[in-house]
């Protein structure tokens, strides 16, 4: 036996061994992949401050101040079963949550900001409200916007952020009332303000589409909020008019002098104003329109550029806001009311159908039905344009007729005129359809149409139109003309098929549904 070959066998075995206890030693300490709990992996979670440690053995028998009167495992099953458990023996279900909570952490854990005891706090709170009182709005409004930095995200700086935009408000800077408004509501969501700044948003709103010279109804007694806002403890400022310079007011002109100015409208061979007088206009807004100055785009009582868009812009804060307040209704339905001023008909449709979804107990719900028919029909272009906002309107109609049977009579009678009108754009259409193919040759589809417009809408001046037609297109050729290959069903019986037989008739085709197969 060659001894270099033998010690080389007994240093593999020997290195063989060791291999073998080095893989058994970490098997021992780390674990098998199943996952059970090894020597090491217990060592380590005894001392990881990350991880909640196990019942001791004081805890398990009860003898621990938080574990006392309780007791774990088999002991604690008996004392369940005998009814000893401390807190089966509470019928309050709140009590006993809050104990184990008590037990748990140590402390409520409810997220609630307690605000403690901050007398220079609440003294200048108090002189800052004691200046908006007096009427001191620069200098109770900095005071506020120092409070609301200093302590936003809790009931002081709400309360401050909100007088920061009441102050705003009463001194007539609207633009920047509307965008404190909006600070409030995103650093606190769920204000207790929310309702009050609702209120204040809809009347800026209306304020600015006043200035853009649209009409708006007065405020409805019901939608009214009481404007009595609290602070951090449900007191605040009082309900005041922004303060404005006076203005002299505009000399009365007569009607010729009226229709002399070329910046004024002329409609119906009468001289009126483009911009709504104030008889026309709602009395209950914040700034009286003849009362608004010259220079109200640089002092913030109205934006710079683009009045209209700024309101509809309040508008829909007041709707997303409180989508189910008092003034949920009344912003949708003057949204509505602004894309119609605007003649931006779909958009204005939009509106009004979702009025009528989102509030049909509202008191203005017949008002809105009658106005989203009115869309619906100035929606409709002609009749080389789609017609389905003509049915949409007919179906609301009667909709709106069989909802409100006894209406008054002139209101029956516009929605019935309504009805009338559409069947006159109805019978337009299938009437220039008729035409058309009476100017391209195709005779048979020229009395297709025209005679479906005598049948269908005998009474009409488009009958009596079609009767007249009806006589060219009697003396026309008769050809026949192929389908088209592109309007041909698979399957069917086409002239243009390529699997005709030689005689003509239509073979059977192979494949699914009738059509041929690869």
């Amino acid at each position: 036996m060659n001894p270099d070959s033998a010690r080389t066998r007994d240093i593999l075995y020997q290195t063989k061994a060791k291999n073998l206890c080095v893989g058994l030693a970490l098997i021992a300490l780390t674990g098998c992949a199943s996952g059970s709990t090894t020597t090491l992996s217990r060592w380590n979670m005894l001392r990881d401050e990350g991880i909640a440690k196990g019942i001791s053995k004081e805890e398990y028998q009860g003898n621990t101040e938080t574990t006392a009167g309780n007791r774990f495992g088999p002991a604690g099953v008996i004392d369940y079963l005998r009814g000893k458990d401390r807190s089966q023996q509470r019928t309050n279900a709140a009590e006993v949550a809050a104990d184990a909570l008590k037990k748990s952490s140590g402390r409520d854990n409810w997220n609630i900001q307690q605000v403690k005891a901050d007398p220079e706090t609440e003294a200048e709170f108090q002189a800052a409200e004691a200046a908006f009182q007096q009427g001191k709005l620069a200098e109770a409004r900095k005071a506020f916007a120092r409070l609301a930095k200093r302590r936003k995200g809790t009931p002081f700086g709400e309360s401050a952020q909100f007088y920061v935009a009441e102050c705003e408000f009463q001194d007539g800077d609207f633009v920047s009332a509307h965008t404190a408004y909006e600070q409030l509501v995103a650093d606190y969501p769920g204000s207790r303000y929310l309702d009050r700044v609702v209120v204040r948003e809809y009347a800026i709103s209306r304020q600015w589409l006043v200035a853009s010279g649209m009409t708006v109804p007065n405020l409805r007694e019901e939608t009214s909020v009481s404007m009595t806002p609290g602070g951090y403890r449900d007191k605040g400022p009082q309900l005041m008019m922004p303060a404005l310079p006076p203005t002299t007011p505009a000399p009365n002109t007569s009607p010729a002098d009226k229709a002399k100015d070329p910046s004024v409208k002329q409609t119906s061979g009468e001289a009126t104003n483009s911009v709504p007088t104030s008889a026309e206009l709602a009395s209950d807004l914040p700034v009286p329109p003849e009362k608004i100055p010259w220079y109200a785009r640089l002092s913030g009582l109205l934006p710079s550029l683009d009045v209209r868009g700024h309101a509809i812009a309040a508008l829909e804060h007041v709707r997303h806001h409180d989508p189910t307040g008092p003034l949920a209704d009344d912003a949708t339905l003057l949204l509505a009311d602004t894309y119609f001023d605007a003649k931006d008909y779909d958009t204005a449709s939009v509106y009004y159908d979702q009025f009528l979804s989102d509030f049909p107990k509202s008191p203005m719900f017949r008002e809105a039905q009658e106005k989203a028919i009115l869309t619906k029909v100035n929606a409709y272009i002609g009749p080389e344009y789609d017609s389905q906002s003509l049915d949409k309107a007919r179906e609301l109609i009667q909709q709106t007729l069989a909802t409100y049977p006894d209406r008054p009579r002139e209101e029956q009678k516009r929605l019935y005129h309504m009805l009338d009108l559409i069947t006159d754009q109805e019978a337009e259409r299938a009437f220039l359809v008729g035409d058309y193919y009476r100017r391209t040759g195709k005779a048979m589809a020229a009395e297709f149409y025209l005679g479906k417009v005598i049948q269908k809408y005998p009474n009409s001046t488009w009958a009596e139109k079609s009767r007249t037609m009806m006589v060219d297109v009697a003396k026309m050729p008769r050809k026949f003309t192929a389908p088209s290959q592109i309007m041909t069903q698979p399957g069917a019986a086409d002239q243009m098929s390529i699997n005709r037989g030689s005689s003509g008739a239509a073979n059977g085709m192979n494949g699914i549904n009738g059509m041929m197969g690869p």
